[in-house]
């Protein structure tokens, strides 16, 4: 290839970006404030099912049926979030640039919120004489921080995990729809084939790239600003209410088109319920939305937190013979949830000065990307993609 070919391309290529960026409208001031208030609702809900002793353990006891009210599948929405995000930071500083910011806000803190659940399974493993994390093969050492098979030590944060490998294969979308629309879109539709196998491809869980690729192709096509109406969640949620209650789906085999819906159908319809309750949220001044705006800042450590601090309360529950069936309970778990949310609040104004470990990359802005002020529109860098 000569030189004035590839200078031609990269011109090419660099005016497909402009026009690009150019053709992403901004997202309304009411979207963004009700992603905001979506974030903070789903990961609040999503804490509630690690809270010592775990969902599973809950669901299967004999508990206040109150409690199971948090046992709600609703954290599928952050993927959209993170897809629209990831659009807008895309087109505006460049695949290598994102990706970059990526890494720092999603891999290292996955690595390094993992630390403490090792050394906490270490000191459990010497006082009880339980198998010590560091005693497993090669691999299993090197799914404890970076999770390539498994999870890794902190759990919950295996999302963070499938969010950067979907930040790589959006990456790969979004230079295709550079070239062609279409060969774009049907990119975004092989990925979410592939992923689609019992247990996903490269994720760990298929949902993430349905919901994300969703949430890609609605900001690259002009629609970030759109939200599920009330019909639309009305008609997904009864259709997911009777797939429950007749016990629709779910005695298909894993390998069948009809799993693959049993698993699809509670998600997509409580994430855009959730979507849908959080934009009515930020319509209007409460002190929910109010609340939610004060948390989102420090969400995102909350997040990463949560699993140590419910680490401490299971061997509180050791040491002092506590059971999920007891009558006191159901203070134990809202005590949990306040601790999440205070403990976190004050790990991230202590981690300021670290804000990668807060999700937050160098330079970025924390203000939700894109918005429509009240004046002429502002250009302010997307934020770190987070859950």
């Amino acid at each position: 290839m000569s030189a004035a070919s590839s200078t031609e391309e990269e011109a090419s290529l660099r005016a497909a970006q402009v026009a690009a960026r150019a053709a992403l409208p901004p997202v309304p001031r009411e979207q963004s404030d009700s992603i905001k208030i979506a974030r903070v609702l789903c990961i609040f809900f999503m804490m509630s099912t690690h809270g010592w002793p775990g969902s599973n353990r809950i669901l299967a006891a004999e508990v206040a049926p109150a409690l199971h009210l948090f046992y709600l599948v609703v954290v599928d929405v952050l993927g959209v979030i993170s897809g629209m995000l990831f659009v807008i930071s895309f087109e505006r500083r460049g695949p290598r640039s994102v990706l970059g910011s990526k890494f720092k806000t999603l891999v290292v803190p996955m690595i390094v919120w993992s630390l403490p659940l090792i050394a906490i399974g270490i000191a459990k493993s010497r006082i009880t004489g339980e198998p010590s994390p560091l005693d497993g093969s090669t691999l299993d050492l090197v799914n404890l921080l970076i999770p390539i098979t498994t999870g890794p030590a902190n759990g919950p944060l295996h999302f963070l995990r499938d969010i950067f490998i979907m930040a790589l294969y959006g990456s790969v979308i979004l230079l295709i729809f550079r070239r062609s629309t279409l060969f774009g879109i049907l990119a975004a539709l092989a990925v979410f084939l592939v992923e689609q196998i019992p247990g996903g491809f490269l994720l760990f869980r298929n949902q993430i790239a349905t919901m994300f690729i969703f949430g890609l192709l609605l900001a690259r096509l002009g629609h970030a600003g759109w939200r599920p109406n009330w019909p639309l969640v009305l008609v997904l949620m009864a259709i997911y209410l009777s797939a429950r209650w007749f016990d629709l789906l779910q005695t298909s085999p894993r390998e069948h088109l009809a799993f693959r819906i049993s698993e699809h159908v509670p998600r997509v319809a409580m994430a855009f319920f959730i979507w849908r309750v959080s934009y009515e949220i930020a319509r209007r001044p409460n002190w929910l939305r109010t609340l939610c705006q004060h948390l989102e800042p420090h969400i995102f450590t909350i997040f990463c937190l949560h699993a140590v601090i419910a680490s401490f309360v299971g061997g509180a529950a050791l040491v002092f013979g506590w059971h999920e069936t007891a009558p006191y309970y159901p203070l134990i778990f809202v005590t949990q949830l306040v601790a999440f949310v205070i403990l976190g609040v004050i790990a991230s104004k202590i981690l300021t000065p670290f804000p990668w470990l807060r999700g937050k990359a160098h330079g970025e802005r924390k203000r939700a990307p894109s918005v429509v002020p009240p004046g002429p529109p502002a250009e302010p860098s997307a934020p770190a993609m987070q859950p």
